[in-house]
């Protein structure tokens, strides 16, 4: 057997006692909600360090899921997420963390984490949708750009959110939320033209 064939085994016998353990414990107590974070992290560190996501993203999520513990999970994420330990996630769970970030008002770590992500197993309709109902522009280019290979329709897209669909004249004066998509839409321009 290999060594991600043990890490396996025994993930799974430090999964079963710890969150045996773990469940004597009230859920009112910060204790447990602690626990189950170092657990999460300990889960997520060792099947990053191997590249095991498929057990991580199965088994691992699933046991947390079972054990009323998604949210820990989903929030332990989120620094390998942003230290590139994590570039991909299994559409469904991306949409469980999206859903997760809009409920528990964390939309700046949705947006941070989509834009360290990599566009091609997303389900690019639901993540695309999100982001332009939450004003996240910049990480809109990014997924819409990379994930469709389609940088023209991404800026279009953000342009008539500038001028405003009904619009049939540029306004005289910009406003600062102008100026500022402005400069985004430079800046995607410039990466997209650059390569």
């Amino acid at each position: 057997e290999s060594s991600t064939d043990y890490l396996s085994i025994y993930l799974k016998k430090y999964l079963s006692l710890t969150l045996s353990q773990t469940s004597i414990v009230s859920p009112s107590n910060v204790k447990f909600t602690s626990n189950f974070t170092l657990i999460a992290c300990v889960c997520i560190e060792m099947c990053s360090s191997l590249q095991r996501f498929d057990f991580l993203f199965d088994y691992v999520y699933e046991t947390f899921k079972s054990s009323s513990q998604k949210n820990v999970f989903l929030v332990s994420l989120v620094p390998y997420i942003l230290n590139r330990k994590i570039t991909n996630l299994p559409p469904d769970l991306l949409i469980d963390f999206i859903e997760y970030c809009d409920r528990h008002h964390r939309l700046s770590t949705a947006e941070r984490c989509l834009a360290f992500m990599d566009t091609t197993n997303m389900d690019l309709h639901s993540v695309t949708h999100f982001l332009l109902n939450n004003k996240m522009y910049s990480t809109f280019l990014y997924v819409y750009g990379y994930g469709l290979v389609d940088f023209a329709g991404a800026f279009q897209t953000i342009f008539n959110v500038l001028i405003g669909t009904n619009c049939k004249e540029l306004p005289k004066v910009i406003s600062s939320f102008q100026a500022e998509l402005t400069y985004k839409l430079l800046l995607f321009l410039k990466y997209a033209v650059d390569g």
